[in-house]
């Protein structure tokens, strides 16, 4: 993490328009964004599991596990949750379109992302930090394909680890379910919906988000 001022200046410097950024201490995030801003730089991350796209063939991620061509894009703020998912789809023979751990999504949100080849997304999220902008991409994006979202924080514990103020998941609930999104409450509904969705006919549609 100590090298990431001087990989970024350089970085601009030599035109780089996106990087990704695997570790960062949250102090260092502010002086990151603006020496991005000042070369018009977007930033994956940081402290995320990284990018995965194979139907370019592109493992820009710390992830060993090969991951096959599919039309389900799987999104998710937890590098944990994603490398369970990673060695759950290697065992089954499931594929993606891409596979993007966000982390702390200092620049790039889950609606900043856009494909072709994704009929169907999977979203695990920790918290939405603009929730008017994720309300409209998500409406947005359900017009063209179907998009499942796995909210954490639903127990009283899990919302003192998060630091998450209780009874807001109500209004979760209600604010995915306007957006045309269909909540999935729990791991074991997770795999069923990464299977699931992986055997779907594509539906047609430009953007992610």
């Amino acid at each position: 993490a100590h090298r990431n001022m001087a990989l970024i200046e350089d970085l601009g410097k030599r035109g780089c328009k996106t990087a990704i950024v695997l570790s960062s201490p949250p102090e260092q995030f502010a002086e990151l964004k603006t020496c991005a801003q000042r070369y018009s730089m977007r930033l994956l991350g940081p402290n995320g599991l990284g990018l995965l796209a194979p139907w370019q063939g592109i493992n820009a991620s710390f992830s060993p596990v090969p991951i096959l061509k599919g039309k389900l894009a799987f999104i998710s703020q937890s590098a944990a949750v994603a490398n369970t998912i990673l060695d759950w789809a290697q065992q089954r023979e499931v594929g993606f379109s891409y596979f993007i751990a966000l982390g702390d999504s200092l620049d790039i949100d889950v609606d900043d992302l856009r494909d072709s080849k994704t009929s169907a997304i999977l979203l695990y999220l920790e918290n939405i930090s603009d929730a008017r902008r994720f309300l409209s991409a998500s409406r947005s994006a359900s017009r063209n394909k179907p998009i499942l979202v796995v909210k954490s924080g639903r127990s009283q514990q899990a919302q003192l680890l998060l630091n998450s103020q209780q009874g807001l998941d109500a209004a979760y609930d209600a604010a995915i379910q306007r957006a045309g999104l269909l909540r999935v409450q729990d791991t074991h509904e997770l795999f069923s919906a990464v299977e699931t969705l992986s055997h779907m006919h594509p539906l047609r549609g430009e953007r992610l988000m």
